[in-house]
């Protein structure tokens, strides 16, 4: 009897594709976009090394992140219930949820500021209007019917590679400073140089090459 092959052998990849390229993309987010583009215009290639340091730090949590996932099936707050006290529990998620509110309104600004660099005008109208779209869009159309959008959407991010054919860069100073260390004791630099690692690792969510979250 000839066996017929598994419905998954049959999709396309950009079919396989779904929420982990969606999550990964959306990890590149207009704050951190902002933030980076911050560092980098103070230093320029400078801070490159440390890639190589943060690095294998980000893809363990990540894969740690996803593998628990995997296995039993819950988040990361639904499995902490089992392993420690309720109170501790629900700090821990109150500081999360603290922290996204507080990231998801430097988002929403990043997006009226960048709207208000290419058409001018008010940028908290701006914001005002992206996080009301965004309400409406999230909550009143399903998943089914958004996701693809979304992952439509994430094809923008190839911007990025573009971008290294389109503009100049001087590679002499991109090798430098990716094998010469350099580190400057002051107020600016060492958060800055905090943020900076992050960068890379938005770049290979943006092409799923991470699990998802």
């Amino acid at each position: 009897m000839k066996h017929s092959a598994p419905v998954n052998a049959k999709k396309s990849l950009w079919s396989k594709l779904g929420a982990g390229l969606i999550t990964g993309a959306a990890d590149d987010d207009p704050s951190g976009i902002a933030t980076y583009s911050q560092v980098g215009a103070a230093y320029g290639y400078a801070t490159i090394w440390s890639l190589f340091l943060a690095m294998p730090l980000m893809v363990a949590i990540q894969t740690i992140s996803a593998r628990i996932g995997r296995a039993t099936g819950k988040g990361i707050g639904s499995n902490m219930r089992y392993h420690y006290p309720r109170s501790v529990v629900y700090a821990l998620i109150l500081s999360v949820v603290i922290a996204n509110v507080i990231n998801l309104a430097a988002d929403v600004g990043a997006m009226g500021a960048a709207l208000k660099l290419l058409i001018g005008g008010p940028a908290v109208l701006y914001a005002t209007g992206f996080a009301l779209a965004s309400l409406a869009l999230q909550v009143g159309v399903p998943f089914s019917r958004y996701s693809p959008i979304l992952k439509l959407l994430t094809l923008s991010l190839f911007a990025y590679v573009a971008t290294v054919f389109v503009i100049h860069l001087p590679w002499g100073e991109v090798i430098k400073g990716t094998v010469l260390p350099e580190a400057k004791f002051d107020a600016k630099y060492t958060p800055d140089q905090c943020t900076r690692p992050a960068t890379s690792m938005h770049r290979l969510n943006s092409i799923g090459l991470t699990p998802p979250r």
